[in-house]
C-alpha cells in the first residue's frame, strides 16, 4: 500500500489491528467482529465466516462483483475510485 505509512500513523488505536502477509486468515478474520476489505476474492472468505464487511471498491474490476455481491447479500460497499486526494 503506497499509503502504509501514513495510514499506520493516522489510526494508531489500540482498537485498530493493521494486517499483511497473514498466513491462517480464517483464524484472524474469526477473532473479530467486523472487517473492511478491499473489494475483491477476501470477499468470498469474510462471507464464509459470517463477518460482517464492509467492502471498499479500489480497481475498475471490483466494481461489478461488488455490486453484485451488494445485491445478492445486502454487502456494504463504498467506492473509493474516484476519490481525489485533497
Amino acid at each position: 500500500n503506497n499509503h502504509k505509512k501514513e495510514l499506520l500513523e493516522k489510526f494508531n488505536l489500540p482498537n485498530i489491528i493493521f494486517y499483511e502477509n497473514v498466513d491462517d486468515i480464517v483464524y484472524v478474520m474469526k477473532k473479530n467482529d467486523v472487517a473492511v476489505s478491499a473489494g475483491g476474492s477476501t470477499i468470498y472468505e469474510l462471507c464464509a465466516c459470517s463477518i460482517p464487511t464492509l467492502a471498499v471498491i479500489t480497481a475498475d474490476n471490483q466494481k461489478d462483483f461488488i455490486k453484485a455481491m451488494n445485491k445478492k447479500i445486502n454487502l456494504p460497499y463504498v467506492n473509493f475510485i474516484n476519490v481525489v486526494d485533497g
